[in-house]
């Protein structure tokens, strides 16, 4: 059920697809709707999050063949994390709730594009504790509003490190 200022996350993709002048719903959309949530997600939430009294909130939208969104907080009152998720076939049952005045505590939107996980690549300078020159392997590319950056893995350590820090190996599929 809907309350005044909700409207479906399926909506909002409409709207948001509508002002990009038709561009295709890839990945690259994505990441620009999650950097547009993020930009102003002051006067933005979720209700069902709302309800659950999570804090720290981030919501990130993982993208393999699917889009999902997960949500991730921490419960009031005791340790962990508690995480909801959605597959993009239910956004538009995911309620967003506009907010006349801003949070104390916005969420932070974000996306995981898996499409390069498992690739080589190198690092083209020391960064996340790793040397320069270091063969890693990718587990993500990750944004949070604009910033880009690479999830990666040598050596049994996980880093992130700048979008520019990296090269990708060739592959088969390229």
């Amino acid at each position: 059920m809907m309350r005044e200022g909700e409207t479906p996350l399926s909506t909002l993709v409409d709207l948001v697809a509508a002002a990009a002048s038709g561009r295709r719903r890839d990945r690259d959309f994505v990441r620009r709707l999650a950097e547009v949530l993020h930009e102003r997600a002051e006067r933005l939430e979720l209700p069902l999050v709302e309800a659950m009294g999570l804090s720290d909130v981030v919501a990130t939208f993982a993208m393999e063949e699917q889009v999902r969104l997960v949500v991730t907080g921490r419960p009031p009152g005791g340790p962990g994390e508690v995480t909801v998720r959605w597959h993009e076939r239910e956004f538009e049952q995911v309620q967003l709730r506009l907010l006349p005045a801003p949070r104390s505590e916005p969420y932070v939107f974000a996306t995981l594009d898996y499409r390069w996980r498992g690739r080589a690549a190198v690092l083209l300078r020391p960064t996340g504790g790793l040397p320069s020159g270091l063969e890693v392997w990718v587990r993500a590319l990750a944004t949070v509003g604009a910033e880009v950056q690479w999830r990666v893995k040598a050596n049994g350590v996980e880093a992130t490190v700048p979008e520019n820090a990296l090269a990708l190996q060739q592959s088969d599929d390229d």
